[in-house]
């Protein structure tokens, strides 16, 4: 099982059976619920449930397998940009 935990306190653990569908809810769907921009992706093994899986995770017995910034959209990537350049011009 995989879970996604934000990296922000009080935020919701999510559980997923696949890695792909863990990846995809971490770089997209934690920034929608909760605003978060970065999760780690946890992997707990064996037979477990999706609440057994999250309670593994809170209670510190699963792998860390990765940390994941959430995906900008095409507007996002260009502000920033801007933003880059005009703190470069400006000597901000």
């Amino acid at each position: 099982m995989f879970v996604v935990k934000p990296l922000m306190q009080d935020a919701d653990l999510r559980a997923f059976l696949s890695p792909a569908a863990a990846n995809e809810y971490a770089e997209t769907g934690v920034f929608q619920d909760c605003g978060c921009e970065q999760s780690e992706i946890h992997f707990v093994d064996g037979d477990v449930t999706a609440a057994e899986a999250v309670a593994a995770v809170k209670d510190g017995r699963s792998e860390k397998r990765t940390v994941v910034h959430r995906k900008m959209s095409a507007d996002e990537i260009e502000v920033s940009r801007l933003d880059a350049l005009a703190e470069r011009e400006l000597g901000l």
